[in-house]
């Protein structure tokens, strides 16, 4: 949904009109945009173009952005951002690398999307950019509708002119069209076995399974991703803040899920031991090529991921309360072992929000699954996760007291003392 290899949604597939933001022709620039850094923008009149262009010269660091709304209505995932750039040879040639950050919001707080672009070609070219094809912010996924500017980060020395930045605007797609194009850029030309996962024409309750895999049992693996989303969804009813339909990419080779994510930009860091990945609401993982026909508990485990950013509105990550709810609606509660000390000790560790490692998945799940063992605690956790998205952190120990009435500390003290009575309990026959 999110690749940068889908502008193949282009006016031959669906009827465009354009939009124009900005072409730069009239004389009150200051009142439209504002500078920030080490940086020079004015308008100039072209050698090679009808009338004026923006020239720019800038650092690194400095940016670029809109001082108000650029357009009145409403941007879509089938829109696209396009703008003419002509990249100005310099004395010692470097490669523009350019974020472009679209400002948005969600629910009145800010949520930006952002795509980096880079090229060192001078001259003249038309730059593309679909509005699906941004990232989300770190911690919300965005709503189209709500994008309202648009922002240029310089990451390098640059020199540049830009020109006619407008809106294409294609008419609305079926729900499912961002889906395939998603698994055309996954897989190609190879074969390729499908399944839709939910109720037809129900979005926010559609998963749809695409895999090159041969062997692999999507009937039991279609399953497992529905017995998952009926626990996350016992837990958490209600409506997704972020709906759409999740595309579940299974890789038969290694090699074809890593490439595949190297062609995003920007591309996600891919972990060595990983098996999985979620990101850009695309989750994906590969098989076990050992027994092919296999459904790994990572397969859930991404699908879960998704489940939990659509519901709540926030971007995968990989931290504790990202990776314990994953866990959770993968495996369960059955047949879980006793945590070791060690294990119970490495939490306190983690609940910065930094980056949780593979080893502390079982860990996180047992401490996320503390705060949701009854409805009142899952009313709590659905407001840390609120809070998480609102201010920008899954630190528990900057949320714990306004959400739960206590400090992580107390929090972490109280699910000690509950794992340890849960242990000594007698086990029934």
């Amino acid at each position: 949904m999110l690749l940068i290899c889908i502008p193949a949604l282009s006016a031959a597939r669906q009827p465009a009109t354009d939009q124009v933001l900005d072409d730069f022709e009239s004389a009150s620039l200051a009142t439209r945009w504002t500078a920030d850094g080490p940086i020079r923008a004015e308008r100039v009149r072209s050698a090679d173009r009808d009338g004026f262009v923006l020239h720019i010269d800038a650092d690194p660091s400095s940016n670029l952005s809109t001082r108000s709304a650029l357009w009145k209505t409403p941007l879509s995932e089938t829109d696209t951002i396009a703008f003419d750039l002509n990249i100005r040879p310099r004395a010692a040639p470097t490669a523009l690398k350019l974020d472009i950050r679209l400002i948005a919001t969600v629910a009145g707080e800010r949520a930006d999307r952002w795509m980096r672009y880079e090229s060192s070609e001078a001259g003249w070219r038309r730059v593309n950019l679909p509005i699906a094809a941004f990232q989300d912010d770190e911690f919300a996924l965005a709503n189209a509708t709500e994008v309202t500017g648009v922002e240029f980060r310089f990451r390098s020395y640059s020199s540049v002119d830009i020109d006619n930045l407008h809106v294409v605007r294609h008419a609305e797609s079926e729900s499912n069209d961002q889906c395939e194009f998603v698994v055309t850029a996954a897989f190609g030309d190879r074969p390729i076995r499908q399944l839709c996962v939910g109720e037809p024409g129900v979005n926010a309750s559609r998963l749809i399974i695409a895999t090159d895999c041969a062997g692999l049992d999507l009937g039991a693996l279609g399953g497992e991703v529905t017995a998952a989303a009926a626990r996350f969804r016992a837990d958490f009813p209600g409506e997704d803040r972020a709906p759409g339909v999740i595309p579940l990419l299974i890789f038969a080779d290694r090699a074809d899920w890593v490439g595949f994510w190297r062609n995003v930009s920007p591309p996600p860091v891919v972990p060595k031991d990983a098996d999985g990945l979620t990101s850009m609401r695309v989750a994906t993982a590969v098989c076990d090529m050992a027994d092919p026909a296999r459904v790994r508990d990572v397969f859930i485990h991404e699908a879960a991921h998704m489940m939990i950013a659509r519901r709540f509105g926030l971007t995968p990550r990989s931290d504790w309360l990202h990776e314990g709810l994953a866990t959770r609606y993968q495996r369960g509660d059955a047949g879980r072992a006793a945590l070791a000390p060690r294990e119970i000790d490495s939490v306190s560790r983690l609940i910065d929000g930094s980056q949780t490692p593979i080893a502390a998945y079982s860990a996180v799940e047992r401490f996320v699954s503390y705060l949701a063992r009854d409805a009142a605690s899952r009313r709590q956790l659905v407001a840390a996760l609120e809070a998480v998205r609102v201010n920008r952190t899954a630190d528990l120990r900057k949320i714990a007291p306004s959400v739960f009435g206590k400090s992580a500390d107390t929090l972490l003290r109280d699910w000690r003392n509950f794992e340890r009575q849960t242990d000594a309990a007698p086990t029934r026959p």
